[in-house]
């Protein structure tokens, strides 16, 4: 009867390995589904960001009709002039 018992048990626990083994072999690798998951996700959250920061900008220039777009071309062509003699 002991022997029995244990026959049975170890059939069941290779069984149990054997499936267990045979789903994680057949299921998509989660690694590279997280990682596609973060590269759209990193797209859409950079998409998002562009737009607030343009919406921003179109807000700031039409409340006091500057530009944010400033690259202080201008006042290196000042600096140039008053310095160096440059007009």
């Amino acid at each position: 009867m002991l022997e029995w018992l244990f026959n049975i048990s170890i059939i069941s626990l290779l069984i149990i390995l054997i499936l267990h083994y045979a789903f994680d072999f057949f299921t998509p690798n989660k690694s590279i589904v997280d990682l596609r998951v973060q590269k759209y996700k990193n797209i859409i959250d950079t998409m998002v960001q562009q737009q607030k920061e343009t919406e921003f900008k179109k807000a700031y220039q039409e409340e006091t009709g500057d530009s944010l777009e400033d690259d202080g071309l201008e006042e290196l062509e000042l600096y140039l002039g008053q310095t160096y003699g440059f007009s």
